[in-house]
């Protein structure tokens, strides 16, 4: 019987893998400073608009132009914090029932 290698096979799939999540971290730094730069140029042309327009215009301004700045990240956000929300309230509510279900009567 012929004995087969199965250990260049294996280093060719961990090679691949590696590989594979090279590529995947590298997509997320994109994405990442793709991110921060709209965040920047935003907060610089606040900025210059703050400085070069009448007070009321500017507020008006930010409100019409900046409002998926809030609403977006707002709602991507409402998932988890509710979820948070949700999990404490459970808890605090459980360890209730708990202290309750194991209390000692005072009356002995």
């Amino acid at each position: 019987m012929a004995m087969i290698d199965h250990s260049a096979k294996r280093s060719a799939i961990l090679a691949q893998q590696d590989a594979e999540a090279k590529e995947a971290a590298d997509a997320k730094q994109v994405v990442h400073v793709f991110l921060w730069t709209l965040f920047f140029f935003k907060i610089a042309t606040l900025a210059v608009l703050f400085v070069w327009i009448d007070p009321r215009e500017f507020w008006l301004l930010v409100g019409v132009s900046a409002w998926p700045w809030f609403v977006i990240p707002g709602i991507a956000l409402a998932g988890p914090i509710g979820y948070q929300i949700r999990i404490r309230r459970v808890r605090r509510k459980r360890a209730a029932l708990h202290r309750a279900e194991w209390a000692e009567s005072d009356t002995v």
